[in-house]
């Protein structure tokens, strides 16, 4: 969990951290160790991350990988944005 929280952190731009894409590319970095390791929370952050192009290269396709991914571990939102995403790629 400690990679993930260290995501949030830059993430969220906890303390005096701008939300900029540096951080955002931080966070993605450890939001990546994370779900690599398996985390279902970081699969979902990743996924969205992905979805949006924050931090990252935007990747439709590589959003529906971790999201399947968190799904897969019964991550309930990581459905739900996954139902939109396949409607965006039909």
């Amino acid at each position: 969990y400690g990679q993930y929280y260290l995501g949030n952190f830059f993430y969220t731009g906890a303390g005096d951290l701008d939300q900029n894409y540096e951080n955002y590319q931080n966070a993605f970095l450890w939001y990546l160790q994370s779900a690599e390791q398996g985390l279902a929370i970081a699969c979902y952050e990743i996924g969205l991350m992905y979805q949006n192009g924050e931090g990252c290269e935007k990747s439709i396709d590589k959003a529906i990988f971790w999201l399947e991914k968190a799904k897969a571990q019964e991550h309930s939102h990581a459905a739900f944005i996954l139902e939109g995403l396949k409607k965006q790629t039909k």
